[in-house]
Order: C-alpha cells, then sequence, then structure tokens
C-alpha cells in the first residue's frame, strides 16, 4: 500500500536562514590575551584543588564554584559543530544545550552594529574528576598559545568565542516564573504547602538516578516535604518528581536561595506544577436541536483520539459516535453538569462548525479522560506529573498498557486541546513537548495541539478610559491594539506543549464583530482577519455569538 501524506501540505519554497551569532555576521571577540584575564579566575580555585582529594571537598561545599559532578554552564557566541562529541571524549557527561541571547559588551559586539544583541548558545555538561583535570589542561595550552592535542582542536574555538564559564547554580535552577508561581501561592493561601516539581539532571547510568532520588528525598525530609509522584522518560531524558513543601520552607528559598534544594547539584529545574485547566464555560442557551441520524459508519476502528476531558457520551449529537476509554473510572466522580470541555471538544471534531452544516465523522472518535472535575472547571491530576499522564495514555493507544492490547491502534491524529499556562516558551523546550516530538515519531501519529490561551488582559497604551477607546476610529482602535500586541509578544508566547516540533500546533485568527465588552452603540470595531488579541485559542467551542474558536475549527457551534 502507497504512503500517503496525514495532510496536503503547500510545496517547499527554499529560503536563506538568518544568521545567529556569526551567520555573516563581523563579530568582534577578544584575544588570547584578554581571554585569559576574563576567564582565567573561573579556573584559578580549580587550579589550586584539583590535585588534592581531600581539598576537593572545598569545591563541592560551594555552590558556585566548578566542581566534579556539578553541572557546568558554558556561555558560548554563536554555536559549535560537535561540543557534544567534544564534551563526551573528554569525559563529560553532556546534559543539553539552548540557545541564548546576549547583551553586547567590550569584548563581544557586532562591529556593524554595536548594540545589536548578540546570539549564542548554552552548552551544559557535567564532569567528573579526570575530566576537570583534561579541561584545565586544555585551558592552559589556550591561554599560553600552545597547539591543542589531536582531536581537541575544536576547544581552541570553543574558548575563544566563550562568554563566560560558571557552576549551574541557584539563579538557574529558580527561574523568575517559578518565583512568580511561588508568590502567588503563598499569597493565595499563606500556610499550604505548596506543589512543585523538581527537573533531575538525567543520568543514562541507572545507579545515579537513584543515588540523586534518594538525595532529593532526603532533602525535603529534612525541609518538612515530601515526594508525591516521581517520573522517569529515558526516552527524553526526563527525571523528575512532584513535591509538596511547607510554606515556610518555600519563603526560605525564595530570601535565601543558596541553600536546600535550590543549591543541590542533583536539581536542574524548580518549576511549577504542569498543570492544563479547562475553565466553566457560559451556557448561552445555544444547544442546538436535539436529537440527529444515527451514526453510518465506514469503519468502527477510530483514527482520531481526543485527549481531554470526559464528555457526555449520550449526548444527542454524541450517542453511538464515541469510544469512551476511561481506565481510572472517572466517570463515577465526573458530574454530568461539569463534563463541558470534552463534550464540545468531541463535538467540534466529529461535527466541525454547526453553523456549516457539515457531514460528521465516518468512524468514531475515541476518547480518553486526562482532566479531572474540580470546584471551578475541569484539571489535569493534581498528584500526577503531565508528562506520566500524556506518556501513559498515548502509550495505551498505540501499544497497550501493562497486559492489556492497544486500545486503538489505527488512531493516526491525536487532538490535545490542552496548554500549561504556567510553562510559557522561553528558550527551553518544555519536557511535555519533547515527549510530544518522540511520541510521534515512535508511534507515527500526529498531535493537533493547541497554542495555549493567555489570560491575562491587554493592556492599550494610548488610552486613559474604555470611553476613550470607545469614541477613537475604528483605525486608531486597530492600530492602539496591534501596537500592544507588539509591545507584549515577549511575554505572550506559545504555552507548553505547543513548541513541539513534530506537533500541528494551531493559534487563531478570526473574523468577528463583537468584543467580550460591547461597545457603545454606533462605536463600531473594523472587521478583518487577524490573530486574536488574546494570542490563542481558547478552549473548547465558539458559538455564533462567541470570539472563542477552538484549535479545530474558526468558529464551532455547541453540542
Amino acid at each position: 500500500m502507497p504512503d500517503r501524506p496525514l495532510l496536503n501540505l503547500p510545496a517547499p519554497e527554499p529560503f536563506t536562514m538568518r544568521g545567529r551569532g556569526g551567520g555573516g555576521a563581523s563579530i568582534s571577540r577578544p584575544s588570547r590575551d584578554r581571554q585569559r584575564e576574563r576567564i582565567d579566575p573561573r579556573f584559578e580555585r580549580l587550579s589550586r584543588l584539583i590535585d588534592d582529594p581531600q581539598r576537593i571537598l572545598e569545591l563541592t561545599g560551594d555552590p558556585a564554584s566548578i566542581a566534579p559532578e556539578r553541572a557546568i554552564v558554558f556561555e558560548v557566541e554563536g554555536a559549535l559543530e560537535d561540543f557534544y562529541a567534544q564534551a563526551r571524549a573528554l569525559g563529560f557527561e553532556y546534559l543539553g544545550d539552548y540557545e541564548d541571547d546576549f547583551d553586547p559588551s567590550d569584548d563581544f559586539f557586532d562591529e556593524d552594529h554595536p548594540d545589536k544583541i548578540l546570539g549564542g548558545r548554552v552548552y551544559l555538561a557535567m564532569p567528573d574528576v579526570q575530566a576537570l583535570r583534561e579541561l584545565l589542561s586544555l585551558w592552559n595550552r589556550f591561554k599560553t598559545g600552545q597547539r591543542m592535542p589531536n582531536g581537541r582542536g575544536a576547544w581552541r574555538e570553543l574558548f575563544s568565542r566563550l562568554i563566560d564559564v560558571r557552576a549551574w547554580g541557584p539563579q538557574d535552577r529558580i527561574p523568575l516564573e517559578t518565583v512568580r508561581a511561588f508568590e502567588e501561592e503563598l499569597e493565595r493561601d499563606p500556610g499550604a504547602p505548596v506543589r512543585f516539581e523538581v527537573e533531575l539532571w538525567f543520568h543514562s547510568n541507572e545507579a545515579r538516578r537513584a543515588q540523586a532520588l534518594d538525595r532529593l528525598t532526603a532533602e525535603l525530609a529534612g525541609a518538612g516535604g515530601s515526594l508525591i509522584d516521581h517520573v522517569v522518560v529515558p526516552e527524553i531524558h526526563y527525571d523528575a518528581a512532584l513535591v509538596d513543601l511547607p510554606a515556610a520552607s518555600v519563603r526560605d528559598l525564595l530570601d535565601n536561595p543558596d541553600v536546600g534544594l535550590a543549591r543541590a547539584d542533583e536539581v536542574m529545574f524548580l518549576r511549577p506544577q504542569s498543570v492544563a485547566r479547562a475553565p466553566a464555560s457560559e451556557n448561552d442557551g445555544e444547544d442546538g436541536p436535539a436529537a440527529i441520524d444515527a451514526p453510518v459508519f465506514v469503519s468502527n476502528e477510530p483514527v482520531a483520539a481526543l485527549l481531554d476531558g470526559l464528555p457526555v457520551e449520550n449526548h444527542a449529537r454524541l450517542a453511538g459516535r464515541l469510544r469512551v476509554d476511561d481506565p481510572e473510572g472517572l466517570a463515577a466522580i465526573y458530574p454530568v453538569a461539569q463534563r463541558e470541555h470534552g463534550t464540545e471538544m468531541a463535538s467540534l471534531i466529529l461535527h466541525g462548525d454547526l453553523n456549516h452544516g457539515e457531514a460528521p465523522l465516518p468512524r468514531p472518535l475515541y476518547v480518553r479522560p486526562v482532566f479531572q472535575p474540580t470546584g471551578n472547571g475541569e484539571r489535569t491530576p493534581y498528584d500526577r506529573l503531565l508528562v506520566d499522564v500524556i506518556h501513559q495514555a498515548v502509550r495505551r493507544i498505540k501499544a497497550g498498557d501493562g497486559d492489556e492490547p492497544a486500545a486503538a491502534p489505527q488512531v493516526v491524529l491525536i487532538n490535545l486541546s490542552l496548554a500549561d499556562e504556567k510553562r510559557p516558551f522561553a528558550r527551553i523546550m518544555s519536557p511535555l513537548g519533547r515527549l510530544l516530538d518522540y511520541l510521534s515519531w515512535r508511534y507515527g501519529v500526529l498531535f493537533l495541539v493547541s497554542a495555549g490561551n493567555i489570560t491575562d488582559r491587554l493592556p492599550i497604551d494610548g488610552y486613559a478610559t474604555w470611553g476613550d477607546f470607545e469614541d477613537a476610529t475604528p483605525e486608531d482602535r486597530e492600530r492602539a491594539v496591534f501596537a500592544s500586541l507588539n509591545a507584549q509578544k515577549s511575554q505572550r508566547t506559545l504555552l507548553s506543549p505547543a513548541e513541539a516540533m513534530n506537533a500541528l500546533t494551531i493559534g487563531r485568527r478570526t473574523r468577528d464583530r463583537r468584543s467580550t465588552a460591547p461597545l457603545r452603540q454606533g462605536a463600531s470595531i473594523r472587521s478583518r482577519r487577524t490573530t486574536s488579541p488574546t494570542s490563542f485559542p481558547r478552549w473548547g467551542w465558539a458559538s455564533r455569538k462567541s470570539s472563542s474558536p477552538s484549535c479545530f475549527s474558526a468558529a464551532a457551534g455547541r453540542p
């Protein structure tokens, strides 16, 4: 049987990639003598202690020191061809790399545009004692102008482009979004424990992973915390724990990040718990017809799957069209009144836009609930890591769960209309994004992923009051909205897992004459096709009057 594409895409067109860092730009870099002056202090203490096993403990006792079994950060202008291979050959355990931007300095700058931000990469590696000795030897050769050993020439390029080298420290482990999330949790409930994720450095060696978990567990116990969940997915180099920590210990982390988990060498990141939510929707009474014709299928094997909330299976538009797989028995605790998001998405996938009268899908839809009911909507499980929830669900579909066979082996399209509002994309791909990439490749499926929904209000500059905005011309209002969107673009980014490379990420474009707060009579808004001011699609459906289309359709009717 010949291969056929899942989607008919236009023919590719050649283009020229814009360079980062080097890439044709004329970058001024420091001389060897200047690099020695800048970088040598980073290695000075290491050079004094590395040959004395007793004194190496001084290095490990200082979280700011480069030390054995501690992640080292190499900040490099531009990018290196084969750092992975070079690091492994030197005895480093390669931990990863990511793009970054660096402010120009007197040492590194674009000669044609001195104020231009420089592109580069951050490389992460963990050495043992011998690897650190090798690193010091290569650095000494570079700074004294000696020839590098055979096979080590790439290190000369690294040292010449090195903006900084340092230990992975507390400032790396607790990103700004984590600080904000902790502060919000403490303000919301000052006495309650804070639940969050600890991403550990992934080690290929299982014994090292076990040791890291033991040290994390001991650290948690010492701070009065507890381990809730722990998951390892070797295929995406993921080792993480879901933990609870008393409010007082979290305040200590914020006030003094050089203590506790923030200085634990096993820890890569402290992150807010990855949670996808489906807030309760507003019923506007447009429920559509009471009944439709019974389904007629070309096959009873589903090719599309929905990972979402539990739908109302006997709804007039869904009856007989779903294959619901509920291994956790959520139906027993899922009130029918709260089965909103799964019902809406199932209807949207099966019927498309109700306003268009499209024919329903000729196959049933496989549905696996990954949301649970809460007091104010639906959300992913509180006591599990989201990566594990999605991983287990997809494995169950395509490969089976334990002794059970694959639940829907013919599925090739999986809808994931959820997003982690606490995990905006910022250079480093999220574990959930990496997981979707791996699962796409492993099982030959295409994920359709919502780009996320920015729920914060968009501040419109230039208008002191809503009345001033209403009195402006449609053209001026439009310009103001687009200017405000442009000013906020760094904060209104993709939400995990929308940054996945092998998935099809669906943003939102709308043609709408309605605003959420109607303008005064006669003060119309220009109607045009444009990206939504919320940046990304909301969950669920959009009725005839709604401005909230889902990631499956430009405007879909309520089931």
